[in-house]
């Protein structure tokens, strides 16, 4: 049966650990996270939701399009993988080191000639922060340029900042200016708050894109890479968070 390649998508996560609250993607976020995940083979955590107390089973999305995902385990759980087309199943798909969840109600088949776990694609996903960092709000104004590289042409995505930490931030974009942007993609972020005064330019990785606030508008989250920004980058955000109300 041929299917249409992955063009619009979204995830959800599985834990019994304390999260911080969840956010659902919308389709297009959901389409440009699941089409990085089926390209990089990104692994997921599979159980059945009346069975959250047990250890999950550890796979890998192996293929996908707009109607079904593939999902491959370790050669000793075939049995196990099998067995999960009797029940609800919730899976947690890391991609880009962030985690997001999806539950299956139905329609999860055994594929034996390929030793595979076929279920349907899901239409919308959730990511689960789960933030080493508290983040801080800022009353006053603060402006992010996101700067990134596409076809040997420089590009800048001008955003408004929401909220810093030491490992990230979260920004809201117009909807028309993200459409170079993807979940993975490194760039580079120019902030300003307040004033020229309190300025820094912080390498980062994007880990989310969704809705922010209405239809027109997303927020994009941003992860700082480790190692990749200056001592002296990182020593002026520390200040920035501890002096900025």
């Amino acid at each position: 049966m041929n299917h249409q390649p992955i063009t619009e998508l979204p995830a959800h996560r599985l834990s019994t650990k304390k999260a911080n609250p969840a956010r659902r993607l919308d389709e297009s976020a959901t389409t440009s996270l699941l089409l990085a995940a089926i390209a990089k083979q990104s692994s997921c955590t599979i159980a059945r939701i009346d069975q959250l107390d047990h250890t999950p089973l550890t796979a890998k999305i192996v293929k996908g399009d707009d109607q079904s995902l593939l999902i491959q385990g370790r050669d000793s759980q075939h049995s196990e993988l099998q067995d999960l087309t009797n029940g609800v199943l919730r899976i947690v798909l890391n991609v880009a080191g962030m985690d997001y969840t999806f539950d299956v109600p139905n329609g999860s088949t055994w594929l034996s000639a390929e030793q595979l776990l076929r279920i349907p694609t899901p239409r919308n996903l959730t990511l689960i922060e789960r933030r080493r960092s508290p983040r801080r709000s800022f009353r006053e104004a603060g402006q992010v340029r996101l700067c990134f590289t596409n076809e040997n042409h420089r590009k800048i995505c001008p955003t408004v900042l929401l909220n810093l930490s030491a490992d990230g931030l979260a920004c809201r974009a117009k909807k028309d200016d993200t459409t170079q942007l993807t979940i993975g993609q490194n760039v580079e972020a120019d902030l300003q708050i307040g004033s020229v005064d309190q300025s820094l330019r912080l390498l980062g990785r994007i880990v989310s894109l969704t809705v922010g606030g209405s239809p027109e508008t997303l927020v994009v989250g941003l992860e700082f890479l480790d190692g990749r920004n200056p001592p002296h980058v990182k020593s002026q955000l520390r200040t920035l968070l501890g002096t900025t109300k």
